[in-house]
């Protein structure tokens, strides 16, 4: 499993429509966001994939980035984030 940093253009709003869409693909295992741009994505796909689904179900999808955590990163987040990315794994009692 990779985890993934997935930020986008659109706020708030645009992330209702991309909740839809992640859970509309099956190679998504799991996902998350905390802030108002960006969602966390486990998967075993790779960017490029995960960003070709997210096209396919969202054409008009704005600004957007895809990338997989790599070694050297921090940062502010909830501890159930750094479990989702580092664990690489929902964090416990986690619905999605």
């Amino acid at each position: 499993m990779k985890s993934f940093v997935f930020v986008y253009t659109g706020g708030a709003q645009e992330r209702e429509k991309l909740v839809e869409v992640l859970n509309k693909i099956p190679e998504v295992y799991s996902w998350r966001y905390d802030t108002a741009v960006c969602f966390y994505i486990l998967s075993n796909s790779t960017a490029r994939f995960l960003a070709e689904a997210i096209k396919r179900h969202h054409p008009t999808i704005g600004k957007h980035i895809i990338t997989k955590l790599g070694d050297e990163y921090w940062g502010e987040l909830t501890g159930d984030s750094w479990h989702m990315l580092e664990k690489k794994e929902a964090p416990p009692q986690s619905s999605h």
